[in-house]
């Protein structure tokens, strides 16, 4: 299973533009599109959108050109697309990210209501059913009663394999943490032996906190039973 938890890797690598700032990498990226049509390329530039309550940052389309120096490329949108790879060939590592849905702010999980359009999302766990995401985001939170501070964290989300929507089930922040049992049970309300897990005194919402997607790793479990 730890193989599978690949986030310690991957954490550093989250949005493409902070590892690629200073200068352009030699990144292959390989795009499998709607219609089963696959595009190579090498990377140019990319595009983000900022969404949700938490400020989810996530690719939402990428310029790949078909040299190594090209000048000019073409422009696939994250609703164009249904997997990209990014292989970083010198380092010998490779992301992998699903083109879905957000959930639609406001909205329960449960309904699994959409946004506008699809964002490319990185994926850190990789179960039989389910897929885990790690997005950079930032949180707004309650420092004190009249103080209110915006914290750079890393979100997880989560989706099962059909779905088009990801949910995000935590985003840590360094503000006061109330209801986060609450918070839980609503993100995982699909799924009623989770919310069971989580409501019973065995739950621990701090070894949750040290290992998000193991969250995931029960889900995946219940889910092949």
């Amino acid at each position: 299973m730890k193989s599978k938890l690949i986030v310690t890797l991957l954490l550093s690598m989250v949005i493409v533009s902070s590892t690629w700032a200073k200068e352009r990498p030699e990144v292959k990226c390989v795009l499998t599109l709607n219609d089963g049509k696959t595009v190579e390329g090498w990377f140019l530039k990319e595009g983000f959108s900022t969404y949700g309550p938490d400020r989810l940052k996530n690719v939402d389309e990428i310029t790949i050109t078909p040299t190594k120096d090209g000048k000019e490329g073409t422009t696939y949108k994250a609703d164009d697309v249904k997997v990209l790879k990014c292989i970083y060939e010198k380092e010998g590592l490779q992301k992998e990210y699903r083109s879905l849905y957000a959930l639609k702010p406001m909205t329960r999980p449960l309904n699994l209501k959409h946004s506008n359009h699809k964002f490319f999302w990185m994926v850190g766990y990789q179960g039989k059913k389910v897929i885990g995401f790690i997005s950079d985001a930032s949180v707004i939170f309650r420092a004190s009663a009249t103080e209110r501070l915006t914290s750079k964290t890393i979100a997880y989300s989560y989706c099962v394999e059909g779905d088009e929507v990801v949910v995000t089930y935590y985003a840590p922040s360094g503000g006061i943490d109330i209801g986060s049992k609450s918070e839980l049970k609503m993100n995982f309300e699909r799924f009623p032996e989770m919310v069971e897990l989580i409501k019973s005194k065995d739950f621990s919402v701090k070894e949750m906190k040290d290992k998000p997607f193991a969250m995931l790793e029960t889900l995946d479990q219940y889910l092949a039973k």
